[in-house]
């Protein structure tokens, strides 16, 4: 039963940890995300190949950028209806247009950004590119990168998963324990033994008899006490004293 609350408790501070993991996860994957605002060129570095997400990102602030657009600070709130559309284009260091495919189901709210998805790309080598974005909207920006919910959903899965399995192990242990608990133990009172002379006396062992041999005189006897001596009798009226006399012959 012990174990099963262990286990109880382990499961829900699992569970906690991997959930703030996850959001810390998020948080960091938004913050990992490239922008570039509306009206101008900007200039993305790319440090490995591989499949790209752009969102078209409703909630946030413009950090340091590179290429014509103006360096800001500024926080933008789209306050239109829906997704903002934009027109979007990507060229590599050669000037080759990267194809840009539709996408529109992830999002991410984290890290006081809001984003929706709008177009995925393949880059294939590492290096610099540009992106120009175009739009009748304001009041956003576009964000390029990877998934900021794929490592964050790993870990809710993984914490959920953990947490019903600790959980219900440890509900199982403590039910088994209780159905297992011991009767409580009676108090027992001390019996005295009535106790026999025959087990605490003790007395000396006869001993044993002895076999006459024929024509051997048996051995004399000893006397087991010595006679008392026959006093004399008192002295008085000057008499004399004599043993008495020995008896008559058969």
């Amino acid at each position: 039963m012990i174990v099963g609350v262990v286990l109880v408790v382990a499961a829900i501070v699992t569970t906690v940890a991997l959930l703030l993991a996850a959001s810390a996860a998020a948080d960091r994957g938004v913050r990992d995300l490239a922008r570039a605002p509306v009206g101008c060129t900007t200039t993305l570095q790319f440090e490995e190949g591989g499949s790209f997400i752009v969102y078209a990102e409703t909630v946030g602030e413009i950090g340091a950028l590179e290429g014509d657009c103006p360096n800001g600070s500024d926080e933008y709130l789209f306050e239109g209806s829906g997704t903002p559309q934009a027109d979007l284009r990507l060229v590599d260091s050669s000037g080759d247009v990267v194809s840009l495919e539709a996408e529109d189901s992830k999002e991410y709210d984290a890290n006081g950004s809001k984003g929706t998805s709008v177009a995925s790309m393949r880059i294939a080598t590492a290096g610099e590119y540009r992106l120009t974005v175009t739009s009748s909207d304001s009041n956003f920006a576009v964000a390029v990168g990877k998934d900021p919910n794929a490592s964050a959903d790993t870990l809710r899965t993984l914490g959920i998963v953990f947490g019903v399995l600790l959980l219900l192990a440890g509900i199982v242990l403590v039910v088994l324990g209780l159905r297992r608990r011991p009767a409580p133990a009676t108090a027992t009172a001390a019996v005295a033994l009535p106790v026999t002379s025959s087990e605490n006396t003790w007395a000396p062992t006869a001993p044993a008899p002895t076999q006459q041999m024929p024509g051997v005189p048996p051995p004399p006897l000893l006397p087991t006490t010595q006679p008392a001596p026959t006093p004399p009798p008192p002295l008085g009226g000057g008499g004399t004293w004599a043993p008495p006399p020995p008896p008559p012959p058969q």
